[in-house]
């Protein structure tokens, strides 16, 4: 008999088998995914240095809970005064109370990664599906020049402006 046969590892092994391990290493393997999962989340995550409450580095569950007793927006509020504008509020999301914050995250001259492209009807991108800024820009003031989104249309200009726009709007639903 060759060393390395199926055979003798399952006569070695096949014993040890049994319902019961498999019953009992499942829900093993499984907590153990599940804790290293909060490991990463908590330490190694790309989001892991912003602050926010501590479950909601773990789990979506906790804010799913506050929507699901409709005390979302009240707590968010709440914890914008206590983290600041920018917090997190799950293992994969930030929440932002601020409008001048917010040409930081979603820069106009990043570059889309593959995952932004939804789907593309044809050979070429469409306006909404080109990854590269410049292009992009280019088709963009060929279309967009002609209407002047801005003063004509009462379009707000400023960041600022959003903000307030935001602040009364959060002021009335308390």
């Amino acid at each position: 008999m060759a060393p390395y046969s199926r055979d003798g590892l399952f006569e070695k092994v096949g014993p040890y088998v049994t319902p019961l391990h498999m019953g009992l290493a499942i829900p093993v393997l499984l907590f153990a995914y599940l804790f290293l999962h909060a490991i990463y989340d908590v330490f190694f995550h790309p989001l892991a240095k912003f602050p926010g409450p501590f479950p909601a580095k773990i789990t979506r569950l906790w804010i799913t809970w506050k929507c699901y007793k409709e005390r979302e927006p009240y707590m968010l509020q709440e914890l914008s005064k206590k983290y600041g504008p920018v917090f997190r509020i799950s293992p994969t999301l930030l929440h932002v109370s601020d409008a001048t914050k917010l040409p930081a995250i979603y820069s106009r001259h990043a570059h889309k990664p593959k995952h932004y492209i939804t789907s593309s009807f044809g050979a070429t991108d469409s306006l909404l599906h080109m990854q590269m800024h410049a292009e992009h820009s280019k088709y963009r003031k060929a279309i967009v020049g002609p209407l002047g989104f801005g003063g004509p249309f009462g379009f707000i200009d400023r960041s600022e402006d959003i903000n307030d726009l935001i602040s009364g709007y959060h002021a009335g639903l308390l």
